[in-house]
Order: structure tokens, then C-alpha cells, then sequence
């Protein structure tokens, strides 16, 4: 008896290969036809809604050093 693949041995690494594309390609459908843009947005907003977003901060820092106050300069702006 010698050692051959079977119609059965090539099944699953067919069907493993055909159900991601059949995926993409449903997913690909859906997403042009405009079916998830609904679903996506309600779940967008959800997210909004239960994630604590870190508050703003009312401090802010700014750094000035001479290549800076030199384009000031060469603009004709006055820094105090």
C-alpha cells in the first residue's frame, strides 16, 4: 500500500484556505454596500460613552531658545 493523499486529506486544508477569503470577501461586500456603517458608528459611540477619556490638562508649557527669538527677529516681531 503506498502513502497518497485522499480526497478526504485534501479537505481540510481547502476548507481552511476558503473560509478566510469567503470572510474577507463578506466583509469586503459589507463594508462597500454600506450595511456596517450603522453598526460601526452605534458601536463607536458606545465606546465614547463607557471609556474615561484623561482630562485636558490647563497648563501649558511653551519653550523659547534663541534659533527662535532669531526667526522672531528676522520676521520683524517683537518678543519681550
Amino acid at each position: 500500500m503506498t502513502k497518497g493523499y485522499s480526497p478526504s486529506s485534501l479537505a481540510k486544508p481547502r476548507a481552511a484556505a476558503l473560509i478566510p477569503l469567503a470572510v474577507l470577501l463578506l466583509t469586503f461586500c459589507l463594508k462597500t454596500s454600506g450595511v456596517i456603517a450603522p453598526f460601526r458608528l452605534k458601536t463607536l459611540d458606545l465606546l465614547f460613552r463607557h471609556v474615561p477619556f484623561a482630562k485636558a490638562s490647563p497648563e501649558v508649557v511653551v519653550t523659547v531658545d534663541y534659533p527662535d527669538l532669531d526667526f522672531c527677529k528676522s520676521q520683524e516681531v517683537v518678543w519681550p
